[in-house]
């Protein structure tokens, strides 16, 4: 029986190592409905597979063959059950299975060298507890370090960008298995060294090209949000104007009203339209604008909204940059707000004031819990979407050669921001 167990092992623990790797890098991916099913399912599959491969005859002159397209045999396996358990991209499952596989295979190298270097029989009992002690230590490696890194930027890695990495998997999985049917140590540490630096290699090269594919996705999604809050600036100025001009025609009839209705209704209506004739005047028509359409939803809100602003401070700086500072603070103020239970401390306070020269933002909120561990990324659902309104934030500060800090204490998050005034 255990003879049946380590010749099982023997033929499938390639799959299974493999499967294992790229599951846990694919985690943070949609899962498709019965995921549990699916992904069980594919292992067995994979298994039975593998195992029957192995019963394929061959010679010594093709053993090595045979090899090479059972590991990649395995290879499309996993990736086609990431395919039915995950509801991704596929180039990102495929990237996510390339590094999965890299690491699968350093962990086989690592194994191969140790065998060498201690004079281990491939094959033997002590042989497979090696490889398993090996295997297990690059995966901890692999999904509490590396996972981490990679794992927010590969949803931006571009398709085409993944053919030179498979390369030089493939190169280096032909390394191993010929070092794997070398009988002397020597040559068997030097071609499973080899291999295993070409993966580290690789998989570093993986993550630099996943951070830079990110880095150009983010940029380009705060540029189109802040085109999109210039449009909205737009529609908030129109907006604005129009309610202006209509308060202004309503003061006007209640005027005529007087005589005819009585003074408690005409007080009654004077005051619905304050709510609306509230119109921000601090010296920037742009944070004016802002300022009066921010009043005016923190009012439908019941958010106690107050702020003390020297408009004039920050009316150098483009609209655009205006816009993506105030708009994106106080959209996130008032959500965090917003969803404080008690009406009586959903509060924003914003202040712009001179501070020598240098112009001071300070925007403060309530909220139900503020952030730990330093943890400002967006609380929605789908992460590669959004959480670029802080980012888009201190990319227009740090235009202006400015500062930005963020403060989150227990029920409270605040946002000071400092921008050197510019010369007379």
């Amino acid at each position: 029986m255990i003879d049946l167990l380590f010749s099982l092992y023997g033929q499938t623990n390639n799959f299974f190592y493999l499967f294992a790797f790229v599951l846990a890098l694919c985690l943070g991916c949609e899962k498709r409905r019965h995921f549990a099913l699916r992904a069980a399912a594919g292992l067995v599959a994979g298994t039975a597979l593998a195992y029957l491969y192995s019963f394929i005859p061959g010679s010594a002159n093709t053993m090595a063959l045979l090899y090479i397209v059972k590991y990649f045999l395995c290879f499309f396996m996993v990736y086609l059950c990431m395919e039915a358990a995950y509801k991704s991209r596929a180039g990102r499952l495929l990237y996510f299975s390339i590094c999965g596989y890299s690491f699968q295979h350093l962990a086989y190298s690592l194994a191969l060298i140790a065998g060498a270097l201690f004079s281990i029989e491939v094959g033997t009992r002590l042989y497979v507890l090696a490889e398993f002690l090996v295997t297990a230590a690059t995966f901890a490696f692999m999904f509490f370090v590396y996972r981490r890194l990679i794992a927010p930027a590969a949803a931006f890695v571009e398709d085409k960008l993944l053919l030179p990495f498979a390369l030089l998997l493939t190169f280096a999985v032909v390394m191993s298995v010929l070092g794997f049917g070398q009988n002397d140590r020597t040559v068997r540490m030097l071609l499973g060294g080899y291999a295993a630096l070409l993966c580290v290699t690789l998989l570093y090269a993986m993550y630099k090209i996943a951070r830079a594919s990110l880095a150009v996705a983010e940029k380009q999604t705060v540029q189109a949000l802040s085109a999109k809050q210039k449009e909205q600036y737009d529609a908030y100025r129109k907006n604005i104007d129009y309610i202006n001009a209509k308060c202004h025609d309503l003061k006007k009839q209640i005027g005529y009203l007087r005589g005819n209705v009585s003074d408690e209704k005409i007080t009654e209506m004077q005051r619905a339209i304050s709510i609306y004739d509230t119109a921000a005047d601090t010296g920037c028509k742009t944070l004016d604008v802002i300022l009066s359409e921010k009043g005016l939803q923190c009012e439908r809100e019941k958010i106690s909204f107050t702020y003390m602003a020297d408009g004039s401070l920050v009316d150098f700086m483009d609209p655009v940059d205006i816009c993506a500072i105030f708009c994106n603070l106080l959209d996130n103020a008032a959500e965090a707000a917003s969803a404080v239970p008690d009406p009586e401390r959903r509060i924003i306070t914003l202040r712009v004031t001179r501070m020598g020269n240098l112009a001071h933002i300070a925007v403060g909120n309530s909220c139900v819990s503020a952030p730990k561990g330093g943890d400002f990324a967006t609380t929605k659902a789908d992460k590669t979407l959004h959480g670029f309104g802080l980012k888009s934030v201190r990319a227009s500060v740090s235009a202006y050669d400015g500062e930005m800090k963020i403060y989150a204490r227990d029920g409270t998050f605040d946002v000071d921001i400092l921008i050197p005034l510019r010369a007379e």
